[in-house]
């Protein structure tokens, strides 16, 4: 929606108003990409959007292949920033002198894994390997058959 305010007699010409700004370099709507992102990240998947907002709330959403598109746009910088903490991790680790538990030559660590769909086979596999003393991520991965 875009409003504009004019005035008759003062220097100002005008005012533009828009409810919702596009995103740079994207036809998405800023209002739209910000609601979507926050359900990404927060765990959510299109379902528990759709159901959230488009059931419980009556607001109008995205559809499925648009909410995917924002998940294909983000992830190259979630991944900077993941690597960036694991890189920073391991980093403090090896400042640490080498005889002193915790540090790179003494780690202490522990991983946890999962497979994507419980109760039944599954191709996907997550896993995570964390510091055990600081609770920083080490690395992470993603195994699929």
């Amino acid at each position: 929606m875009v409003f504009a305010f004019k005035c008759s007699g003062c220097w100002i010409t005008g005012i533009d108003y828009r409810s919702s700004y596009l995103a740079q370099d994207s036809r998405r709507q800023i209002v739209s990409l910000a609601l979507t992102l926050a359900f990404f990240i927060s765990g959510h998947g299109y379902a528990g959007y759709r159901k959230t907002l488009g059931r419980g709330l009556g607001l109008g959403i995205t559809s499925e292949k648009p909410y995917l598109e924002v998940i294909d746009l983000v992830l190259p910088h979630i991944k900077d920033m993941v690597n960036e903490m694991c890189d920073d991790a391991e980093h403090q680790m090896k400042q640490l002198p080498q005889e002193q538990i915790g540090s790179w030559s003494r780690a202490v660590t522990c991983c946890n894994g999962c497979w994507l769909i419980r109760g039944h086979f599954s191709q996907n596999s997550t896993f995570v390997i964390k510091n055990y003393i600081t609770g920083a991520l080490l690395y992470y991965g993603h195994l699929s058959m």
